[in-house]
């Protein structure tokens, strides 16, 4: 019996020796993801994948304003989704070199306000804060934004109240607005038109680097996977390997 004691014990050792060592990283999501499900799916996607091939995932929230600094400073480690503007601004993040989605922006106001699309720059409109992208499109279309530091419920809920005239935001959190706040999307028009397709990259700090690849192959297998648990971001999701 002792013997076998003995090498229970030392094969339990050996087991918690393995998980011990295994290479784990931190996810940053902006605090308050899980409310909306599209980003909710985009986080749970890459988070997944990470898990897939060997590496442990804690998934971090933080405020919107903060969540890539932190990561250039190596406080925690990566970001599931960002655009390719954003990571250059962070000399210490490297990313993926493929897209892991991409998005449509689209402008929403009220059906009730007589919005014409083709003189948007006459009309006030908001955008939730760190999208370098949707900025430089801002920038040349030469339109009236301001950034603000809220969630995106927050930001339908300023246009319901008439303090902007219309908002920007990606289709899929559109659609996940619609479902989880039915009221709060009443007597709101979408755009038919795109303002700006952004691709969306994984990105992580740079002493890292020697996880890229292992993770580039995990979510090129991902993306070929089944995408059926990702309803509201499967058909974003770069299922087609684009480089761009």
């Amino acid at each position: 019996m002792r013997y076998v004691r003995s090498i229970s014990l030392c094969l339990l050792g050996l087991v918690w020796s393995v998980v011990s060592n295994a290479e784990s990283i931190s996810l940053v999501a902006t605090t308050g993801y899980r409310d909306i499900e599209a980003y909710k799916e985009a986080v749970e996607f890459v988070a997944d994948t990470i898990q897939s091939v060997g590496i442990n995932v804690k998934i971090v929230e933080l405020p919107r304003k903060r969540n890539a600094a932190e990561v250039n400073n190596g406080t925690f480690d990566a970001l599931p989704i960002r655009g390719l503007e954003d990571a250059q601004d962070f000399p210490n993040v490297i990313t993926s070199t493929i897209p892991v989605a991409f998005t449509n922006f689209r402008m929403m106001w009220l059906k009730d306000k007589d919005v014409n699309e083709s003189e948007i720059h006459k009309y006030s409109g908001a955008v939730v804060l760190n999208n370098a992208t949707l900025q430089t499109q801002i920038k040349q279309v030469g339109i009236k934004v301001t950034e603000v530091n809220v969630g995106y419920a927050e930001l339908l809920k300023l246009l319901k109240s008439k303090r902007v005239d219309y908002v920007i935001m990606p289709e899929e959190i559109i659609e996940s607005l619609k479902v989880a706040s039915p009221k709060l999307a009443e007597g709101v028009q979408v755009s038919e038109n795109v303002f700006v397709r952004t691709p969306l990259y994984f990105s992580m700090h740079k002493k890292h680097k020697d996880l890229m690849v292992k993770i580039e192959e995990g979510l090129r297998k991902s993306l070929k996977g089944d995408l059926s648990k990702y309803p509201f971001v499967r058909h974003s999701l770069n299922v087609k390997l684009e480089k761009k």
